[in-house]
């Protein structure tokens, strides 16, 4: 979706979008960390007879989350454009980014909840609703050769991602007791919050470079970088599949002691991740100019051989998905907050030194290097982790 936004809007305009892209991105995995984590750990131990009164409480507090990162992020977002872009952010705009991170976030949670409550049809029937509804917009803007600005492209996203929310209005929202409601909060809060702050960490020492990047060069620069990133992040489908499949099929083994078949899934998926991840290279190696000209055009065609990095930082992204994967399924997140915190850390020294220095390629060694300080300093966690054994299992 992002290559065909990104070839739609230019390098300069889709640098502006991907500021407000960051955003929704940072919602939902806030979404992830706060609410379909704790939904994973805590959903097995509630009786089945009162599954609908509990999904639709983890409904409700999910459109509440989703409501206040619209918020705050709809108002971040106005700022950057008023300071860094020098120019006017309109309340239509105001309205519609919001409309595009609440819309967005309800669709994610259904998405994620589909799998938990082991229904993934459904999670693929909304998965392929939004991604058809996006791309044909799209290749209809490019046919009749209709200029694309970021608001219009975020009104696209929020009008496909708006079926979940109308369910939510429809059959959700509001309908839940307030004792069931209180009593998942209690049940969710601890674990919501420390996922919450560890996601928040490591989503921004991720980020950081990027932001830099538009702040001390150009919008540009920032969408010639973005839009290598989403060449990679094509391949990183398969680590948002597992982030949503695996911490509950890690949970269930481990709940069940069968820690071998844990250790082959996981060194299984890491090794299919490197075979894959090493072909990409070689491709992008070879053939990046021609890649990036093909998808993007001559506008992205000057930073193109930066693309072979990518693809390091998207293996290394791959893994920490595992890593975290386990994190969740052993509910231990409060041993990864280190780790994060390490990575916030390095993004922060190299965002302010190499960045504004070196910009494009700057900003993609920095990428790399966080993600990493990421891989490395998780890994120790794991250690610290399954080196105190099983007994909170």
């Amino acid at each position: 979706m992002l290559v065909l936004v990104a070839s739609a809007l230019g390098a300069s305009l889709f640098g502006s979008f991907a500021v407000g892209w960051m955003g929704i991105l940072f919602s939902l995995s806030l979404q992830m960390a706060m609410v379909t984590a704790p939904t994973i750990t805590h959903r097995p131990r509630v009786h089945r007879s009162r599954h609908p009164h509990y999904d639709r409480a983890v409904l409700e507090h999910a459109f509440l989350l989703a409501s206040f990162c619209a918020l705050v992020l709809t108002a971040a977002l106005g700022l950057w454009v008023t300071m860094v872009e020098q120019r006017g952010f309109s309340s239509v705009e105001f309205a519609v980014f919001f409309f595009a991170v609440l819309a967005s976030g309800l669709h994610e949670q259904s998405r994620r909840q589909a799998f938990v409550r082991d229904t993934p049809r459904q999670a693929v029937v909304l998965d392929v609703g939004r991604s058809a509804a996006l791309i044909g917009a799209l290749c209809l803007c490019r046919l009749m050769q209709v200029s694309l600005t970021p608001t219009q492209t975020y009104l696209f996203i929020a009008l496909a991602s708006a079926a979940p929310l109308a369910y939510a209005f429809g059959s959700g929202i509001g309908k839940t007791s307030g004792r069931i409601r209180r009593h998942v909060a209690r049940r969710h809060m601890p674990a919501s919050f420390r996922l919450g702050v560890m996601t928040a960490t490591e989503y921004v020492a991720l980020n950081l470079p990027l932001l830099a990047l538009g702040l001390f060069g150009s919008s540009t620069a920032l969408g010639q970088i973005r839009a290598l990133t989403s060449i990679a992040q094509i391949v990183q489908i398969l680590p948002r599949s597992l982030e949503t499949v695996l911490p509950h099929q890690l949970r269930a083994a481990f709940l069940e002691g069968r820690f071998e078949t844990t250790r082959f899934v996981t060194i299984a998926t890491i090794s299919f991740g490197v075979l894959l991840h090493a072909i990409l290279f070689v491709v992008f190696f070879i053939a990046h100019d021609f890649i990036v000209t093909t998808l993007f055009g001559e506008d992205f065609s000057s930073s193109s051989y930066l693309l072979p990095i990518f693809a390091g930082a998207s293996l290394l992204s791959y893994i920490f998905s595992v890593q975290r994967s386990i994190l969740i399924a052993t509910n231990r997140p409060r041993i990864a907050m280190q780790a994060r915190l390490y990575s916030l850390f390095v993004s922060v020294a190299l965002s302010v030194t190499i960045v504004p220095f070196a910009e494009q390629t700057g900003t993609a060694i920095a990428l790399l290097l966080v993600e990493f300080a990421v891989v490395v300093a998780s890994y120790q966690a794991l250690l610290l982790s399954f080196g105190r054994g099983y007994s909170n299992h």
